[in-house]
């Protein structure tokens, strides 16, 4: 439990870091005409609100992902191994979601969602 907070909070830190150093490189390499038409306390109030969100959220939903991930493996696993026939449909179910995902990708996925016959499996005459 102790090592899972530590890097937890070591991952953390290591994003937090990240994204504070991108920040701090890209306010530099602003116009300087973005500084004259930008008040400081505007700029200051939106970097540091906006990368205390994340500091607080990243972590936990981070941690959040991790459990239901593992819930969902453990879940997995304690159904194959007390039901062994459940293993026959979820090869070709496996294989079914890795071709559709690799074929539609991220680019298809709003388009499936307006129009589920656009799918090519739909159309298989």
């Amino acid at each position: 439990m102790y090592l899972a907070a530590f890097f937890l909070a070591y991952g953390a830190k290591l994003v937090s870091g990240r994204l504070h150093h991108a920040l701090i490189k890209r306010v530099l390499a602003a116009p300087m005409a973005f500084f004259d038409t930008t008040p400081l306390g505007r700029l200051l109030s939106r970097c540091s609100g906006d990368l205390e969100t994340i500091d607080r959220q990243v972590p936990w939903t981070v941690q959040w992902v991790m459990r239901c991930v593992y819930e969902i493996l453990g879940t997995v696993f304690i159904i194959c191994f007390s039901t062994p026939f459940f293993l026959a449909p979820l090869v070709p179910l496996g294989v079914f979601y890795f071709i559709v995902q690799v074929r539609l990708g991220c680019r298809g996925c709003w388009t499936v969602l307006a129009e589920p016959r656009k799918l090519w499996c739909f159309n298989l005459r």
